[in-house]
């Protein structure tokens, strides 16, 4: 079936370093209905507006307890839970990114919803994109900055008849709820998490095209539009979209029923392609292999042209948060950090043991900041975030882990790793760079990873070091497209 989805429709010390716990105040029974004619979602488990002192909620995925069921492992990230372990293990995991169809559940991860007559507005004011011409049935990439262009956190508009959607990072959704709370003055805007209460799925892989026909019956479908699609007697949304500039996805969204529907196809089918579920170690490894910022790099310790997320800045823009600091012409010309693909060459991150929640997240195993080379504020160059302590934001921007106190990692226990990120150094200690994220997975004695480099160091071969290791700097892979 064919169906397109109708027109008619204040300065304080850098701290992203530190992982934040979250813990859940709220009442699981709450419930709130969508008037969206399109969809008509019944949102519960915790959906609520945060305007004023609402108590943080941890997000659970409609999809965990079903998965659950069926062996697969979810861990708590802050305060989203996240897939991490499947029972194909991730031999399986990286066949379905490489030569299959990958479903990676992001529906714990940050959902917002916006409402009322000034959303799309308001929404434009405080973000680096054009939204101001975004059509109902529309999507488009947006990145929140603070003052100083530091990343609060990029996200996906995507725009329905009477609402709003944001779909952002992992343990982003408290957070970026009360930053975008905070610039309501007049505005007739209602912001609400909904994060856990719709079911979300990004699609990866070569087949993802193909498995998505399957599905919707939709072909040929324009970048950035939002179709919506009946399956199995249930509405879904479908769009895709490019992220990078290099990675193609595919997101599909609908009710907490009609994606456990989908995921119970996913799992039960025996069809010519390859589908699956894959973890965040997963996407990990594939956000290494072809330098796309993930987690880790969506900080506020970055801004958005030294993670190459240019596209989602407008360079003709008059008005939004960071403006000053990011369209400077002085500013853009001084660009002097890159992200880059990096290797360990040497070091304890070489450790056949890794600790359990190791997955590349910034998560601080037993060092304080000022192990790290003193006070965030040595990075050069880098935007300190302004107004509210990270805390009362609902966390440290781009934390992905709970975990933070880990001092040991798994097997012997005598293992202590690294914090990540780190600061890089040249030869002579001077510092030119970030080590954002490391593969748990070791090839020939090293590990694959990313991170943020002086331009003057990215020469492929060129060492750089860590307090515990070494790295090199390595060629740009050459990728193809994403079969989209």
């Amino acid at each position: 079936m064919r169906a397109d989805l109708q027109a008619a429709r204040k300065p304080s010390f850098e701290s992203s370093f530190i992982s934040s716990l979250i813990s859940s105040k709220t009442d699981p029974t709450m419930s709130i209905r969508s008037n969206s004619p399109n969809f008509g979602f019944s949102h519960t488990a915790g959906a609520i507006p945060l305007r004023g002192n609402a108590s943080p909620r941890t997000a659970r995925s409609p999809l965990q307890d079903l998965l659950e069921e069926k062996g697969y492992n979810y861990a708590q990230r802050g305060s989203s839970s996240a897939l991490e372990l499947t029972p194909g293990g991730t031999s399986h995991e990286k066949n379905l990114i490489e030569n299959g169809t990958a479903f990676r559940d992001i529906s714990a991860f940050c959902t917002i919803e916006l409402t009322g007559k000034d959303a799309l507005i308001f929404l434009d004011r405080l973000t680096t994109n054009n939204l101001l011409d975004l059509e109902v049935g529309k999507c488009r990439r947006t990145i929140f900055c603070n003052d100083r262009g530091g990343i609060i956190d990029s996200v996906l508009v995507v725009t329905e008849t009477d609402r709003i959607l944001l779909f952002g990072s992992v343990n982003c959704s408290e957070k970026l709820t009360r930053w975008i709370n905070r610039y309501i003055a007049k505005d007739e805007v209602t912001v609400t998490d909904v994060t856990g209460t719709i079911g979300a799925l990004e699609v990866y892989g070569p087949q993802a095209e193909s498995a998505t026909i399957l599905i919707s019956g939709i072909i040929d479908e324009e970048p950035e539009r939002v179709y919506f699609f009946e399956f199995e007697e249930m509405v879904f949304s479908l769009l895709k979209y490019r992220f990078a500039g290099k990675i193609d996805r595919y997101l599909i969204y609908g009710s907490e029923t009609a994606i456990k529907k989908l995921t119970n196809f996913v799992l039960e089918y025996q069809g010519p392609f390859s589908l699956g579920f894959v973890g965040e170690e997963a996407i990990t490894e594939l956000n290494i292999k072809s330098v796309v910022p993930g987690a880790a790099e969506i900080v506020d310790i970055f801004h958005p042209f030294e993670i190459e997320l240019t596209d989602e800045v407008a360079s003709g823009k008059k008005n939004f948060i960071g403006r000053d600091t990011l369209l400077r012409p002085e500013f853009f010309e001084r660009v002097q950090r890159k992200f880059v693909p990096l290797e360990v060459v040497s070091g304890e991150f070489l450790s056949s043991a890794l600790p359990a929640d190791f997955n590349g997240a910034p998560t601080i195993l037993g060092e304080e900041p000022a192990a790290l080379g003193g006070a965030p504020a040595a990075f050069k160059g880098a935007p300190a975030i302004l107004g509210e302590e990270p805390a009362a934001l609902g966390g440290a921007p781009g934390s992905a882990s709970d975990s933070g106190s880990t001092k040991e990692s798994r097997g012997d226990g005598l293992h202590r790793l690294p914090a990540l990120p780190v600061f890089l150094t040249d030869e002579e200690g001077k510092e030119v760079g970030v080590l954002t994220t490391v593969s748990s997975i070791s090839h020939n004695g090293s590990r694959a990873a990313v991170g943020v480099v002086k331009q003057t160091h990215m020469t492929p071969g060129k060492k750089l070091f860590f307090e515990k290791g070494e790295v090199i700097v390595k060629e740009f892979p050459l990728l193809k497209d994403q079969a989209l």
